[in-house]
């Protein structure tokens, strides 16, 4: 996956850019504040259709203008795509070759980036919301439908949420509701765990990579499933699921909150059988957060049957200069165009006729020659 060129118009500080990538390293430098990060988020919302700061378009388009522009072309494997993404005063809307895209999920038929920046932290230190969407978002690379299910599974909790509070605790419509609850949970509950299985094997090779100890570290999801030592069996899941929903009902109605399900689950991450935020080092936390995102890009190739774009923000805030090249050479290994983001672009080695390196001041972009 190889994005070849990105024009910019009124996004974040950006006035207007355009910029030619190279098919390697792409090597953003600058101070802070200059837009170097604004670039990075410029490029995965044009491929993946979000943006990793999770902002609104009202905050992405320069500042008094009413709508931002993003215009790139991409190659994957033997197609090339031409992509058009328009920040609007009412919502997001993309185009690919020239048609309107139902959602802006539908771009991960096409393209999609992993990315990481001093943020993604808080997948190891936030809220078990952090891990679910981390793991959803792979899986629905996998099972497209997986998207509509969560869909489908929030407006069946909020209905119930509403019968509970009325007061309507043995009533037939309840008892519908909480049967598509156990019924959509558990396929979403499976389609996770299938994801992590998938996961694993490329989580051991990237934590070798950046010198870690595999076998020390671990990832699990904690659920229902595993409360109760259930079979990956749906039928079992949906039984168990529905009998809990059930005797919950009085609990639920005092809390405010559905206590059982798919949305109670967390992904463990853990060292020696502990917790990675509260019993690894803070160097150790930093390179298992790359040896994860690494192992997401690696599955993700196993998906597209080509490598996809990797955003990288500040690695020197995370490794040193051995760990940044051990970093870049794995990359370079597996064949993804890497956009680099760095205050230090003097600590990172770049060379070679693929690769480039740009220099910005308050969102103008100048290639380094």
């Amino acid at each position: 996956m190889y994005l070849e060129w990105l024009q910019l118009r009124d996004f974040r500080n950006v006035a207007q850019a355009e910029l030619a990538f190279g098919p390697t390293l792409n090597l953003i430098g600058g101070t802070n504040g200059q837009g170097k990060s604004n670039l990075l988020e410029a490029i995965g919302l044009l491929v993946t259709g979000r943006s990793f700061r999770r902002a609104p378009s009202a905050v992405m388009r320069r500042h008094n203008q009413p709508w931002f522009r993003l215009n790139g072309q991409i190659h994957c494997t033997d197609l090339v795509h031409k992509i058009d993404f328009f920040g609007l005063e009412e919502r997001n809307s993309v185009q690919l070759n020239g048609k309107s895209l139902p959602t802006l999920s539908a771009l991960g038929q096409v393209s999609t980036a992993v990315i990481c920046t001093p943020d993604s932290l808080r997948l190891i230190k936030g809220a078990p919301l952090e891990r679910r969407n981390f793991i959803d978002w792979i899986t629905l690379q996998y099972h497209r439908h997986h998207a509509t299910l969560i869909q489908q599974y929030q407006h069946a909790l909020k209905s119930r949420h509403k019968l509970i509070q009325s007061g309507q605790h043995e009533s037939i419509e309840l008892d519908a509701w909480e049967q598509q609850l156990a019924i959509i949970g558990s396929s979403i509950s499976l389609n996770r765990r299938s994801t992590l299985q998938r996961l694993l094997p490329h989580l051991s090779r990237s934590l070798q990579a950046l010198t870690l100890a595999a076998p020390r570290f671990h990832l699990e999801i904690h659920g229902v499933i595993e409360q109760h030592n259930l079979p990956l069996q749906q039928t079992d899941i949906i039984a168990h699921h529905r009998q809990l929903l059930y005797n919950s009902r009085h609990r639920d109605r005092y809390s405010g909150i559905t206590s059982v399900g798919p949305h109670r689950e967390d992904l463990l991450f853990l060292l020696d059988g502990l917790a990675v935020a509260r019993f690894a080092s803070q160097g150790e936390q930093r390179r298992f957060l790359l040896a994860l995102k690494l192992a997401e890009a690696a599955l993700l190739s196993e998906i597209y049957s080509s490598p996809p774009l990797f955003l990288l923000d500040e690695p020197t805030t995370e490794l040193d200069q051995e760990g940044v090249a051990l970093l870049m050479e794995w990359l370079a290994v597996q064949g993804h165009q890497l956009f680099l983001a760095t205050c230090h672009p003097q600590q990172i080695p770049w060379s070679g006729p693929s690769a480039r390196a740009f220099t910005t001041t308050t969102g103008v972009f100048q290639p380094v020659v």
